[in-house]
C-alpha cells in the first residue's frame, strides 16, 4: 500500500479496528461499555473498509475484495441485532459474523506486515505466505470465536426474543 492519505487513514483505523475488536471479543458481553466500543469498533471498521476502496491500486485488487467481503460481514453482523421481532439466536449470529469480520481484519493485518517485512523475490512466494498467514490467523481465530462465543439465553426455547 502507498503511503497517500487514504492509505495512513486506513492504516489508523485498522489500527483501531484489532485493538477494539479484541478488546469486545475478550470482555464480558453486554452493558453499556461493550456496546459504546461495539458501536465504535463498526463505525471504525466501516471506514477502514471504505477507505481501503480509495487506496490507489492498479485496478481491483485482493484489498478491494477484502474489504467488500468484509462490509457484508458487518451487515450481516448488524441485521439480526436491528430485526424486531428477534430471532431467538440472534446474538450468536451477530457475534460470529462480526467476530468473522474481526478474524479477517488480523488476517490481512498479519498479511501485510509479513510481506512487507519478508524479503520475497517472487510473487509465489508472495501468495505462498499469504495463504499460510491467513489461513493461522483463521485457524487461531476459530478457537477463539468457538471459546467466547456466547451462551444461548435460556428464554431461547421458547420462540423469538420480543425484548430489545
Amino acid at each position: 500500500m502507498q503511503s497517500t492519505t487514504a492509505g495512513l487513514i486506513h492504516t489508523a483505523l485498522a489500527g483501531l479496528c484489532i485493538i477494539l475488536g479484541l478488546a469486545q471479543l475478550m470482555q464480558r458481553k453486554g452493558g453499556a461499555t461493550y456496546r459504546v466500543l461495539g458501536y465504535v469498533f463498526v463505525c471504525a471498521m466501516v471506514m477502514a473498509d471504505l477507505s481501503t476502496l480509495a487506496v490507489p491500486q492498479s485496478g481491483v485488487s485482493l484489498l478491494h475484495l477484502r474489504a467488500i467481503v468484509n462490509l457484508v460481514c458487518i451487515a450481516a453482523a448488524t441485521l439480526p441485532m436491528l430485526r424486531r421481532p428477534r430471532e431467538t439466536d440472534w446474538m450468536s449470529v451477530r457475534y460470529r459474523w462480526m467476530a468473522g469480520a474481526c478474524v479477517g481484519l488480523v488476517a490481512a493485518a498479519a498479511t501485510e506486515l509479513v510481506v512487507r517485512i519478508v524479503p520475497f523475490t517472487t510473487r509465489a512466494q508472495v501468495w505462498t505466505a499469504t495463504a499460510v498467514v491467513t489461513g493461522l490467523a483463521a485457524a487461531v481465530g476459530c478457537f477463539l470465536i468457538g471459546r467466547y462465543d456466547p451462551p444461548t439465553p435460556p428464554h431461547a426455547s421458547s420462540g423469538t426474543n420480543r425484548t430489545a
